[in-house]
């Protein structure tokens, strides 16, 4: 089930609040994974067993999930279920920020 939604970073969004106060929940474990991306770099498909914020600080991608496509530009943010398949495509110089949090109880991030 493809659940992919767009949220900008430029005021705070409930869902932006609700990635940002997870460790404050307590029991979370959060990796951060900054890409530096050049222009036409991708990712093919792939998915991740925890949730995932794909945050854009900078420059502007094509984010691809099931039959949904999407461009992002600085200081917005998409949120992937777990085991969602996508793949991203780098338009331009671009910096991205992967949130990904889950409960200790899960395999751990890797």
């Amino acid at each position: 089930m493809m659940n992919m939604e767009k949220y900008s970073l430029q005021f705070r969004h409930a869902k932006v609040e609700s990635i940002l106060e997870r460790e404050k929940r307590g029991h979370v474990q959060t990796k951060f994974v900054q890409l530096s991306l050049l222009p036409g770099a991708s990712l093919p498909k792939h998915h991740a067993h925890a949730p995932v914020a794909v945050i854009l600080l900078s420059g502007r991608i094509r984010l691809e999930a099931g039959d949904k496509s999407m461009e992002l530009k600085e200081l917005e943010m998409v949120l992937m279920e777990p085991e969602e398949i996508h793949a991203l495509d780098a338009l331009e110089k671009s910096i991205v920020l992967l949130v990904v949090s889950q409960a200790d109880s899960a395999p751990p991030v890797e």
